[in-house]
């Protein structure tokens, strides 16, 4: 059913899941909402559609779906689906009426959630394998490519800038975390190159030369990447794993985090992985008084192995008072 004057085509929701599943398996970071339907409403219109359905394999689903305030204009309506937001709370549609599981995508040019879909918590846990277990997938595949750029680029000493921008780049097109061109040497392509130092991919961002960790430290901290990056700080009331699993939260869900720290040689950068492509046991620590702290898990490129790991931070790294680890979200 709609609001406002729309044209819906057939079969909303399965063409909704199925391409959002497929584009995740296929790498792609966007879906088009005037795919899915015809509005004459520079305002806006809400669309609402509810539905069980049967994609096989026992994959049966109540689904509650929602496009908000979509508009004829046709740049607006671009939801990115490389990142998700999750919740729980009360629903009633078809014969539920009970606490439900939802996901929601928000728009890529302008702010706002754009979809948003629900199912019964019964469902929740094969509902998100089945919807976002691709996205998951392509996490993995772009977070292997990055390594492999590391590797690349410096098989047995640190590569982390290289690494974490690689994968920036691989997840979300954007070569904001290269550096820019050498101010005295505008043909060099040091920190430059994707697969490796020489290329053959060549990318310039807004870092400043020479790119490393201790340049992108400066760089988020005197807020010359604001547009694209905002810090998360730990508040003085929250303990550290409350701090560590807000971030592991927001890494399942797709968001990338980084974290950067400064020091006097070189510092070090990584950005934080969903904690399913990890298999190996992630023991608690302790971070000065506070016992039980679970660091977040991390692509690790600071050195001659090149990994998926529980974040390296030490204690002394993230707890002192000066030049500290600073946690920053891409926007």
């Amino acid at each position: 059913m709609e609001e406002g004057e729309s044209t819906v085509i057939n079969n909303l929701i399965e063409n909704i899941i199925t391409d959002l599943r497929d584009g995740n398996l296929g790498g792609l970071t966007e879906i088009d909402l005037l795919d899915y339907c015809e509005i004459d409403a520079m305002g806006g219109v809400t669309i609402r559609d509810w539905r069980t359905l049967d994609f096989g394999n026992d994959n049966v689903f109540d689904v509650s779906l929602t496009l908000h305030s979509v508009r004829e204009d046709e740049e607006a309506n671009f939801i990115d689906i490389t990142t998700f937001e999750e919740d729980e709370y009360h629903r009633n549609y078809l014969t539920i009426d009970e606490i439900c599981y939802t996901v929601s995508f928000d728009y890529k040019n302008r702010g706002g959630v754009g979809l948003e879909m629900a199912v019964p918590l019964a469902q929740k846990e094969k509902f998100k394998d089945y919807l976002l277990g691709g996205l998951i997938a392509q996490i993995s595949v772009n977070a292997d490519s990055a390594l492999n750029a590391g590797e690349s680029w410096n098989p047995d000493d640190y590569a982390c800038n290289n690494a974490v921008r690689a994968f920036l780049y691989y997840q979300k097109n954007d070569a904001i975390l290269f550096p820019v061109t050498h101010p005295e040497y505008p043909n060099s392509i040091y920190g430059s190159g994707l697969e490796s130092v020489a290329g053959p991919t060549i990318l310039k961002g807004e870092i400043s030369w020479d790119g490393k960790a201790n340049m992108i430290y400066d760089d988020l901290g005197t807020g010359n990447l604001a547009n694209s990056f905002e810090e998360i700080v730990k508040n003085s009331t929250q303990t550290w794993k409350v701090f560590f699993e807000e971030i592991q939260s927001s890494a399942n869900s797709g968001e990338i985090i980084v974290g950067v720290k400064k020091e006097p040689d070189h510092g070090h950068v990584v950005v934080f992985m969903p904690e399913s492509l990890y298999n190996g046991t992630n023991e608690a620590i302790i971070i000065g008084e506070e016992r039980g702290v679970i660091k977040p898990i991390a692509l690790e490129a600071g050195n001659d192995v090149k990994e998926i790991k529980p974040f390296i931070g030490e204690e002394n790294d993230i707890t002192r008072t000066t030049n500290q680890y600073r946690y920053y979200k891409y926007k």
